[in-house]
């Protein structure tokens, strides 16, 4: 019986278990959930990661960076904040309101060609829809 053990152990040992779709048990690289930020569940405002520098409306740089982004009173200005300081502010182009509440905040970036970039911000039951530059 120990025999048996012993040689179950170094059979196994020595092979790489695979699942059936194909990936390793022990997966290698860089995943989106190793991003390095916390969200803070008690916060109302959505953060956004951006991954290379972009530009505001009046051409102000804004770093690659997590931001958090807070929606104007008049829903017209859409504001990256790092800490407590306002770090950019954007023209909102687009206000889309669903006949459900979301239940979470949602952030959503998308390149639509080589120079613009569109941030999408779904807060409640109201989607925010402004554009950043990349030049």
């Amino acid at each position: 019986m120990t025999e048996l053990l012993i040689l179950y152990q170094m059979i196994y040992g020595f092979i790489n278990p695979a699942d059936p779709t194909g990936a390793t048990m022990y997966p290698s690289g860089v995943k989106d959930c190793d991003s390095g930020f916390m969200l803070n569940p008690e916060s109302p405002y959505p953060v956004v990661k951006i991954s290379n520098k972009i530009y505001d409306a009046q051409s102000n740089p804004i770093e690659a960076g997590i931001y958090q982004i807070r929606i104007s009173g008049d829903e017209k200005k859409m504001f990256f904040y790092e800490g407590t300081t306002k770090k950019a502010e954007f023209d909102i182009i687009k206000v889309n309101k669903f006949t459900t509440a979301k239940m979470i905040s949602v952030t959503e970036t998308e390149s639509v060609d080589p120079y613009s970039l569109i941030i999408s911000v779904k807060i409640a039951d109201k989607e925010y829809v402004a554009v950043a530059y990349k030049q």
